[in-house]
């Protein structure tokens, strides 16, 4: 059974780039209505671009919603807006993800510090904004 993705509302974090960005393509070429959570508003704005090329019908919009996952408040307070203008999305892509590569015993504790914010309570952070309405 193939999936449909048409008319589903999907928020994506990390989609201004990357995969975030690779998914928010393929799933509004598909139909969806694509939501994007980023940090910053010029890359939000080239995405959309991006992304508005695949679009095959008019009706498909791609709201944007400049936020940094590793800031609960400012993801909290973007997603919220966000739901009042256009309601819960169907569906949540957290993609937003950073790494720093490099050997462990040079890996100062504030890089993992700055990757576990975004990687991982950027993650429980846009989840918690949408679940009570996705609930």
């Amino acid at each position: 059974m193939k999936t449909t993705f048409r008319e589903k509302s999907v928020l994506i974090t990390g989609g201004s780039s990357g995969i975030g960005l690779a998914l928010a393509k393929k799933l509004a070429s598909e139909g969806a209505k694509i939501a994007l959570l980023a940090r910053r508003e010029e890359r939000l704005v080239e995405a959309e671009k991006e992304i508005l090329q695949f679009v095959r019908r008019s009706d498909v919009l791609v709201g944007k919603i400049s936020a940094d996952v590793s800031d609960e408040k400012s993801v909290k307070d973007g997603i919220a807006a966000y739901i009042q203008r256009n309601g819960v999305p169907d569906i949540l892509i957290n993609s937003a993800g950073v790494s720093r590569p490099g050997m462990f015993e040079d890996t100062s504790a504030e890089i993992f510090r700055w990757m576990m914010e975004v990687n991982f309570l950027g993650t429980v952070y846009a989840t918690q904004a949408v679940i009570p309405g996705m609930l």
